[in-house]
């Protein structure tokens, strides 16, 4: 004997561990990420108080519509691979946990992707010119006749 009871089904441990071992990389992930979120913006911040080019302020701004796309993507990611290798590792009430947080993580998740991927959208978009003011006026010209033309 092994020195368990009768009729108790043992499991295998490495489910257990790669669970543990998968949310601990999800959380310590999106703390990272939000770490290195929380420094483009220091780095904005700072730039307004010295020399800012406009390639610098383009490239902050597409740093932090990547960080946060990759923040809602990991938020999703994390919870749905665990309870995938729950499911697989029979841990079923564990894989039905983590289910439930991937669903309701999965709708934050995806209107955060969209409101990020619609604001990164429209930074791209060129600024449309303003509109040709109609001149009224005739300003004569240094070295030139009083006359303005057409009348």
């Amino acid at each position: 004997m092994d020195g368990t009871p009768t009729g108790v089904r043992q499991r295998p441990g490495w489910p257990v561990t790669a669970v543990l071992l998968l949310t601990l990389a999800w959380l310590a992930a999106l703390v990272l990420i939000a770490y290195l979120y929380v420094g483009v913006g220091f780095e904005s911040w700072s730039a307004h108080f010295g020399d800012d080019d406009e390639a610098a302020r383009a490239d902050r701004v597409r740093r932090s519509y990547a960080l946060a796309m990759y923040f809602c993507l990991t938020l999703f990611v994390g919870p749905a691979l665990t309870t995938t290798v729950a499911a697989v590792g029979g841990l079923r009430r564990t894989a039905i946990g983590y289910g439930v947080v991937a669903g309701l993580l999965a709708g934050l998740a995806l209107a955060g992707c969209a409101l990020t991927a619609r604001d990164a959208d429209r930074g791209r978009q060129a600024p449309t010119p303003p509109p040709p003011s109609p001149v009224e006026y005739c300003v004569p010209i240094s070295g030139s006749e009083n006359r303005c033309p057409g009348g």
